[in-house]
């Protein structure tokens, strides 16, 4: 009977376990792009992206087109753009979106300009610098 009920136990952890993994793997936020994980750089993906909203999160978005609206660029979603590698430096370049279309600093009230790029240095895996 302690056996029956030790395997029927288990079986129901493994059962609530595989059910969160697929829940895991059907929500966007943990799809990345295919060049991100056919080259294995989840890491520097997810930390490009973190730099890049940490850098401008508060900052104002204030479009040209809509003179009404106010919010932070950390409120805009951020849309993987390209992936670029030259010699030993792996560049992850992003992009600010507001109604699907790509912020340019020509579309702001104040040509805010913002760094949507990080380059890495792929061996050490250590961010260079921000573009």
């Amino acid at each position: 009977m302690i056996a029956l009920s030790v395997l029927f136990s288990c079986n129901l952890n493994q059962q609530k376990a595989n059910k969160h993994e697929g829940e895991i793997k059907n929500n966007k936020c943990f799809v990345y792009p295919s060049v991100i994980d056919s080259l294995g750089i989840k890491n520097l993906y997810d930390s490009a992206r973190w730099f890049v909203y940490t850098l401008h999160c508060d900052e104002k978005y204030l479009p040209k087109s809509d003179t009404t609206k106010f919010m932070t660029f950390g409120e805009l979603p951020l849309s993987f753009k390209y992936a670029n590698i030259k010699h030993d430096t792996l560049e992850i370049i992003f992009e600010f979106m507001d109604n699907k279309k790509a912020i340019l600093s020509s579309m702001t009230r104040n040509y805010k300009e913002t760094s949507t790029g990080v380059g890495f240095d792929i061996k050490k895996k250590k961010n260079l610098y921000d573009f």
